[in-house]
């Protein structure tokens, strides 16, 4: 078979040979991590404003 009629073998991002599934995962999980302390930081900060202005309602 020439190159031109042989068929083409798709690649898969997910099963990709050079980077191992586990550094996708680790990827996810910092990800994950990110956005909790994100979240984290904002009901704090959400917190801290809403204590400071009962203060000043005093």
């Amino acid at each position: 078979m020439s190159e031109a009629t042989a068929p083409k073998k798709k690649l898969n991002p997910k099963h990709d040979k050079r980077t191992p599934p586990s550094i996708g995962r680790c990827k996810h999980i910092f990800a994950l991590q990110d956005l909790i302390t994100w979240m984290l930081n904002l009901s704090f900060h959400m917190l801290a404003c809403r204590y400071h202005r009962l203060q000043l309602d005093k």
